[in-house]
């Protein structure tokens, strides 16, 4: 492990901490479904699958795929590596932000009537859109232009940055 990703997992697991204490309001991961076998709650399935995969498997694989681009830079690396590997954790938001374009698209996948609207405006959530899918692609940005870097500054091919092996 080198000095870059030490530090992107130690800014990727404080900051996912600071997410998902944030995602608790949204009442995303309603477990208590599971007990009611072929009983409505529709609505709460849905949320509860989709939160699943938002907020534990997805932020997974990018952290995975991060950390693993980072093993490319060299073993004692440039202060700008380093600044760019903490900033590089910020990518643990996008799902997050998903989750709210993802809401602010059709809340009625997830939530009952009124339900997101309530969470809304508790949290004084933005109702757009548009807003929250451009700051989940910023937050990705950093993350999908790493293998672009590592070909133009440590002349790394973009085949072998992208590989497991």
């Amino acid at each position: 492990m080198n000095e870059t990703q030490q530090i992107f997992s130690m800014f990727y697991a404080i900051l996912f901490g600071t997410m998902l204490s944030n995602v608790i309001s949204f009442r995303a991961f309603p477990w208590g479904v599971l007990g009611f076998v072929g009983v409505g709650f529709r609505h709460e399935r849905v949320r509860l699958m989709l939160a699943v995969l938002m907020f534990n498997v997805l932020p997974f694989f990018i952290f995975a795929f991060g950390y693993t681009l980072l093993g490319h830079v060299a073993e004692k690396p440039d202060l700008i590596w380093i600044i760019y590997s903490a900033f590089l954790s910020l990518v643990v938001f996008a799902p997050y932000r998903a989750w709210h374009a993802l809401q602010n698209y059709n809340s009625a996948w997830c939530y009952t009537k009124g339900e997101w609207s309530e969470i809304a405006n508790e949290r004084n959530i933005k109702q757009t859109m548009a807003g929250n899918v451009m700051a989940t692609i910023l937050y990705m940005l950093p993350l999908l232009v790493l293998p672009l870097l590592l070909e133009q500054l440590l002349c790394i091919p973009l085949s072998q940055s992208l590989s497991l092996g």
